[in-house]
């Protein structure tokens, strides 16, 4: 992982601690490219906790996602 994308999923974990969220989610989570848009994944033993889409360098929480972004 790049630095960049290290900064995108480290922004994620904090938007996700502050929407309330307990959940710690481990160092597995990522970032995934997919039909030319940018995601990051906040994932843990259950599966994907949260899904934001990167877009002009803003992150966006998704209620739903692609099925290929988190598999």
């Amino acid at each position: 992982m790049n630095n960049d994308e290290s900064d995108l999923v480290r922004r994620a974990m904090s938007a996700w601690f502050l929407s309330g969220s307990t959940t710690q989610p481990p160092n597995s989570s990522y970032v995934r490219e997919h039909e030319g848009k940018t995601y990051v994944v906040l994932d843990n033993v259950n599966g994907p906790l949260a899904v934001y889409r990167v877009r002009n360098g803003m992150l966006k929480r998704l209620k739903s996602w692609p099925s290929e972004v988190a598999a």
